[in-house]
C-alpha cells in the first residue's frame, strides 16, 4: 500500500467503506488501521470519538501531506477521551469493531498515566464476534505506559481487551493502534507473545530504584546516605519482554571503573526473583548472556 500513489490508496479507502469488498481480507502494511476512514467503532468502554483520524495533517509551508504518529513515546495526549472499563465487573472489557477484516500482527496501546500505578490485561481477536482467540496475555505481569504488542500474523475485525488488576481497579487506555508490521521479529509460541526482537528494548521509559539498608559510614557527607548500605539499583520495563543478553558496564563520571562483584535477578512481577548471572572483577562493558529469559524487573 505505501508504495502505491495517493490516488489509489485513497480509492482502496473509500471501497473498504463502502463495503464494495465484503469479504476480503485486507493487508495495509505498516498503516494503522484503528481509524474512521477505514470504518473502527467501539462497542464496548466508550464512545468511538475516542479515535481520532489524525494520521494525514498538512506539512507546513506545502500543499503536500505528511504522516503523523497517533502515539509518541514521550507523553499521551488526552484529547480524545478514554476508554475504560472496572476490573472484574461483568462489563466484558474494552471492544472494538474494525469494520472489516485487516492482517494484523501488532496493536500499540497507552495504558493511562498514574504514579506507581500498573496494570495487567490481556487481549482476544476474532473476525466474527463469536470465535476469540488470545493474541496478547500480560494477566501476570505489571505493566504501564507505552505498550508495544505482537503476534504472529492473523485475520482481524473485533478487538476486546480485558484488564485483570489490579482487583477492583478501573482500566484506561489513552490510544489505540493497529497494524500489520514488516519489521522482522520472533514470536515464541510456547511463551505466548511475548517477542524476542532484534533491536534495543532499554529505549523504552525505565523506572530506576534503589534499595537499601544501613548505616552508610563512607559517604556520610551526603545526607540521604548517611544510614544505608546502598544493595542494588532495580530497573522496571513497561511491559514483558524476552532478552538473549543485555550489555553491563560500571562507571564514573564516563570512565569505566571495576566492579569486585555483581549479580543480576531477573523477575516478572517484583516479588519473584530468579539470580541468572554474576561475575567478578569487571573492568569494561561486556555481554551478559540471558538465554530468551521473559523479564519485567531487573
Amino acid at each position: 500500500m505505501e508504495a502505491l500513489p495517493s490516488d489509489v490508496c485513497n480509492a482502496v479507502v473509500y471501497l473498504i467503506r463502502q463495503n464494495k469488498t465484503a469479504g476480503i481480507i485486507y493487508c495495509l502494511k505498516n498503516k494503522n488501521v484503528a481509524l474512521p476512514k477505514y470504518g473502527i467503532k467501539v462497542i464496548a468502554g466508550g464512545r468511538t470519538s475516542f479515535i481520532e483520524d489524525k494520521a494525514e495533517v498538512a506539512a507546513p509551508e506545502s500543499n503536500t501531506t505528511r504522516t503523523r504518529e497517533l502515539i509518541s513515546d514521550d507523553s499521551p495526549s488526552l484529547d480524545a477521551g478514554l476508554l475504560k472499563h472496572t476490573i472484574g465487573s461483568s462489563e466484558g472489557g474494552i471492544k472494538f469493531d474494525l469494520g472489516h477484516r485487516f492482517m494484523l500482527n501488532v496493536f500499540k496501546m497507552q495504558l493511562i498515566h498514574a504514579e506507581n500505578q500498573t496494570f495487567s490485561y490481556w487481549i482476544d481477536v476474532s473476525e466474527d464476534s463469536v470465535n476469540w482467540t488470545r493474541v496478547i496475555d500480560h494477566s501476570k505481569y505489571p505493566c504501564s505506559n507505552l505498550q508495544y504488542l505482537y503476534f504472529e500474523p492473523r485475520p482481524v475485525r473485533y478487538i476486546r481487551i480485558c484488564g485483570t488488576a489490579p482487583v477492583d481497579g478501573t482500566f484506561e487506555i489513552s490510544r489505540f493502534e493497529a497494524f500489520y508490521s514488516t519489521d522482522p521479529l520472533i514470536v515464541y509460541p510456547d511463551i505466548l507473545s511475548i517477542p524476542l526482537i532484534k533491536r534495543t528494548m532499554f529505549k523504552h521509559k525505565t523506572h530506576t530504584e534503589y534499595t537499601s539498608e544501613g548505616p552508610f559510614k563512607r559517604f556520610a557527607e551526603v545526607p540521604h546516605l548517611r544510614k544505608v548500605y546502598l544493595k542494588g539499583i532495580k530497573v522496571q520495563l513497561a511491559q514483558p519482554c524476552l532478552f538473549n543478553n543485555i550489555e553491563v558496564a560500571f562507571r564514573d563520571n564516563n570512565v569505566n571503573v571495576p566492579a569486585l562483584k555483581y549479580n543480576i535477578d531477573v523477575s516478572p512481577d517484583g516479588n519473584n526473583w530468579t539470580r541468572v548471572f554474576s561475575r567478578k572483577n569487571v573492568t569494561e562493558w561486556h555481554k551478559v548472556p540471558l538465554n530468551k529469559c521473559p523479564a519485567v524487573f531487573f
